[in-house]
Order: C-alpha cells, then sequence, then structure tokens
C-alpha cells in the first residue's frame, strides 16, 4: 500500500518536473530562433531578462513554502497563502508598474538605444509574472497536499496553451507573439492550479487595494511631472521606487507586528 501510495504521488510529480525543465526558458529561445529573424532572439532575450526580475521572489519564497505546507494543517496552509502572496505580490508592485509603464526608459536603461524595439513586450511578460506573485506558489500548495496529478494537469494545459499561441503568433509578430504566448502559459498555469482552492485564491485583501491605489497615485503623479518636463524618466524610475518601497515596507511591518502581538 505505500509503494502504491509513492508511485501515485511520484509518477505524476516525476512527469510534471520533466516537462518543466523541457518547456523553461530555453524553449521560448528555441520556438523563436526557428519562427523568427535570429535577431529577435535577443531582443526577446533582453526582455525576459527584465520581466524575469518579477519572479526572483517567488522562486525563493517556492523553497520555503513547500516544507512549511508540508508540516501544517489545511486550515493553516490558507492562512500561510494569503500571507505569502501578501508579502510576494505587494513587494513587487512597484517594480511591476515600472516595467508596464516606462518599457521603454527600462530598456535604454539597461541595454541601449539598440533593444529599445524589445520594450512594447515588457509589459506582456510583466503581466505574466504578477498574475504568478498574485496567486504566490500554488504549485508548492498542490504537492503537499498530495495533488501532484492536478499539477500535471496545470503544467498540460499551460504547455499546449504556450505552444498553441507561439506558434499562431511568433512568424506574423516576433518577439511580441512570444511574449504573449509566455505569458498566457503563465496565467494558464495558475488558473489552473489555483482551482482546487476555489476562490479563496483570488481574494483581494484591503491592504492590496490600498498599496495598489497608493502605488498608482504617486506614480502618476510622477508621470505628470515627466510630461510637463520637471524631471527625468529616469529620476522619477529611481526615487519613486524608494518611496513606495519605504511606504509599503511601513505597511508590511505594522501587519506583521498586528499579527504578533495583536
Amino acid at each position: 500500500a505505500e509503494r502504491s501510495a509513492w508511485v501515485s504521488y511520484g509518477w505524476p510529480l516525476s512527469l510534471s518536473m520533466f516537462l518543466q525543465n523541457v518547456t523553461g526558458r530555453s524553449i521560448d529561445i528555441l520556438v523563436l530562433g526557428y519562427l523568427a529573424a535570429p535577431r529577435d532572439v535577443g531582443l526577446y532575450v533582453s526582455a525576459l531578462s527584465l520581466a524575469g526580475l518579477l519572479g526572483l521572489l517567488l522562486q525563493g519564497v517556492n523553497y520555503l513554502a513547500l516544507p512549511l505546507f508540508t508540516n501544517s494543517k489545511e486550515q493553516s496552509r490558507a492562512r500561510q497563502m494569503d500571507r505569502i502572496r501578501m508579502f510576494t505580490f505587494e513587494l513587487t508592485i512597484p517594480i511591476t508598474l515600472v516595467l508596464m509603464l516606462w518599457p521603454e526608459t527600462i530598456t535604454r536603461l539597461a541595454f541601449g538605444d539598440a533593444f529599445a524595439q524589445t520594450a512594447v513586450s515588457i509589459p506582456v511578460l510583466a503581466f505574466g509574472y504578477a498574475v504568478s506573485n498574485f496567486v504566490g506558489p500554488v504549485g508548492q500548495r498542490l504537492l503537499a497536499e498530495g495533488k501532484t496529478r492536478w499539477q500535471l494537469v496545470a503544467d498540460l494545459v499551460s504547455i499546449g496553451a504556450f505552444f498553441s499561441t507561439a506558434l499562431l503568433l511568433t512568424p506574423t509578430m516576433g518577439v511580441l507573439g512570444m511574449a504573449i504566448a509566455r505569458s498566457l502559459s503563465q496565467v494558464t498555469f495558475n488558473v489552473v492550479a489555483a482551482l482546487p482552492f476555489g476562490q479563496k485564491t483570488w481574494r483581494v485583501s484591503y491592504g492590496l487595494v490600498t498599496d495598489g491605489l497608493m502605488v498608482l497615485v504617486l506614480i502618476g503623479a510622477f508621470k505628470l511631472s515627466s510630461f510637463l518636463g520637471y524631471l527625468s524618466d529616469t529620476f522619477l524610475i529611481l526615487s519613486g521606487l524608494l518611496l513606495t518601497y519605504c511606504v509599503l515596507w511601513l505597511r508590511l511591518t505594522h501587519t506583521i507586528k498586528k499579527e504578533l502581538y495583536g
């Protein structure tokens, strides 16, 4: 019985991990190189490297989430999931909005004028990472609850969405088509993986709403100042990030203290 349980848990997980490794970032480059011009590959890699910064925090959290979920009861997992979602999403809101509102400026700062054409694909890629940060480590929760078959289903659906979209859009849209395919794949995986946990996965807390509005107001003010020609975009971006992270840090520390001490 124990061996049967291990096999039932292990074979979907093994296949899922294999598919994730095969269809990672490298598959984007291979498919794009086959369907589009070689120059598009360099443009896409630059866009993906910038948007990929949004996924670094969640990658680190994933290593902690699995043992945390495994050693917790189901009700505790739901609360822990909400805390992690708040942590990953709130801390990436400023960078997400900067990449969506100033993609050309960020691209020029990072890679120079030669890569400015790739700016249009950065907001698309950033949206996919933003959805992942909002949902949180849902894949780790599936593994902790033994739902490895559902993890495999989510991987298969997202891979199908990626290849169908990439083959349809990349020949005509190039880098933007591949960006849409990758972002759609991320969104599809998170939507399917979150289905077993119901609507609570998509619950938006009051804190998330207020933080989002606060960041939008600050960036809106900076955008207006830039439009009127008062300050450079580079200064606005850096100062805006500093201000928003200071406010977010104060709110997060207040929330943590409230939970610990009441």
